[in-house]
């Protein structure tokens, strides 16, 4: 290639930026010449709350979770043999179920259901 003292502009397709937002890693150059990146995921299983919707804090960079609405549906963590599906109470927990229900009366004094996981 013959050097010919131009400048000559165009984008830097990959090259590393910083776009400024907490919420993105792996910044780089767009084809459109902006700088970009991948936005951070953050979902409730990763914090093990169920009740709580997270988003990015744009000016910490954290993932911050706010509470569901009382009744949206929750499930018992993966693993929990013992407990079904619940509902949330509004504060961000999960009021689960129970897969065996207390005995009741006399049967209560000398038996016991409960779940073998």
């Amino acid at each position: 290639d013959k050097v010919d003292g131009q400048c000559k502009q165009g984008a830097q397709l990959g090259k590393s930026c910083n776009d400024r937002n907490p919420c993105t890693t792996d910044d780089k150059c767009r084809a459109d010449a902006q700088c970009a990146g991948v936005a951070l995921r953050c979902s409730a299983s990763e914090f093990a709350q169920p009740c709580r919707r997270y988003e990015c804090n744009r000016t910490s960079g954290q993932c911050e979770g706010t509470p569901l609405p009382f009744g949206a549906p929750c499930e018992p963590p993966p693993g929990d043999l013992c407990r079904t599906s619940g509902s949330c109470d509004g504060d961000g927990r999960c009021r689960l179920g129970d897969r065996c229900q207390p005995l009741q009366g006399a049967a209560a004094r000398c038996h016991v259901n409960e779940c073998d996981p």
